[in-house]
């Protein structure tokens, strides 16, 4: 895993987590114990604070980033991105599964135990209800998600 100060900020990094040796954690970043993070996965908080919870997973050629001067990027404990997911400069509840291809916009906020399903897309500003599957683009409530589900999709994107 490479990690690199930003200016003056050094990340601060939590016990027994794992990165892939191209994986990079920059800047203003906090990432909690247990986090594991893919091949080619970017924390970037070259401005504003990236703050990531314990227990989160990140997909290969994930991205995390900020909104420099309006927007941190945070993310909650127990938090799933699948491959390729991009979590840009909004706030990710606790628990919430976030599936491939998908991306989380500026300013918007996704409420815990949420799926945002692959491929879909949450605009900018947007607020998502917890508990509920998201799909299409601009994604939009399909059904609730019981907690049996939201695991089983937990351990199939990290496995």
């Amino acid at each position: 895993m490479i990690v690199l100060p930003y200016l003056e900020h050094a990340p601060r990094i939590g016990a027994r987590v794992r990165g892939h040796d191209s994986s990079a954690v920059i800047g203003r970043t906090k990432l909690g114990s247990g986090c594991s993070l893919g091949e080619l996965t970017l924390m970037r908080a070259d401005g504003e604070d990236v703050r990531i919870g314990d227990d989160c997973w990140f997909g290969d050629a994930s991205t995390v980033h900020i909104a420099d001067k309006l927007y941190p990027a945070v993310v909650g404990s127990h938090v799933t991105v699948g491959r390729y997911g991009l979590v840009h400069a909004c706030t990710v509840g606790e628990d919430c599964v976030i599936g491939e291809h998908a991306a989380v916009m500026d300013g918007s906020v996704v409420g815990a135990g949420a799926v945002i399903a692959a491929e879909s897309i949450v605009p900018p500003g947007k607020i998502l209800e917890g508990g509920w599957l998201y799909a299409g683009a601009p994604a939009r409530p399909v059904e609730t998600v019981s907690s049996a589900l939201l695991e089983r999709l937990h351990r199939a994107i990290r496995s």
